[in-house]
C-alpha cells in the first residue's frame, strides 16, 4: 500500500453515534480494534481522530527512559545557569498561561 499524508474516504455516522473507520484508514493510523482514539474539532464541520498513545502503552526499555531523563535535567542546569536563557524560559512560561505546574520555580 502506498504511504499518502492525505486519503480521503467516507463513513456514515449511525443513529448511535458510531462510525466506521475505513480499513485501509484504520491500518495507515494502526488503528486496532479496542484502540483508545482523540478527537479535536478544528472548526465546525472538521474533526480531526488521532490516535491515542500514552506511556502506560509504550515499552521502553530502562536505559532509554534514563538518558532521556538524564539529558533532560543536563539541560536544564545548563539552562539554569546561563541567566539569559533562565530569563528568557520564565518569561515564556508566564506567556503560557502563567505556569505549567512542573515545579521548576526560579529559586
Amino acid at each position: 500500500m502506498e504511504k499518502s499524508l492525505e486519503k480521503r474516504l467516507s463513513g456514515t455516522l449511525r443513529d448511535r453515534g458510531q462510525i466506521t473507520i475505513p480499513k485501509e484508514i484504520r491500518e495507515e493510523a494502526q488503528l486496532e480494534e479496542g484502540a483508545e482514539v482523540d478527537f479535536e474539532v478544528r472548526e465546525p464541520g472538521e474533526v480531526v481522530i488521532r490516535r491515542k498513545i500514552s506511556f502506560d502503552t509504550l515499552e521502553l526499555d530502562d536505559e532509554f527512559v534514563h538518558s532521556v531523563i538524564s539529558s533532560t535535567t543536563q539541560g536544564y542546569e545548563t539552562l539554569r545557569a546561563d541567566d539569559t536563557a533562565w530569563d528568557s524560559e520564565l518569561e515564556e512560561r508566564a506567556v503560557l498561561e502563567g505556569s505549567l505546574g512542573d515545579g521548576l520555580s526560579e529559586d
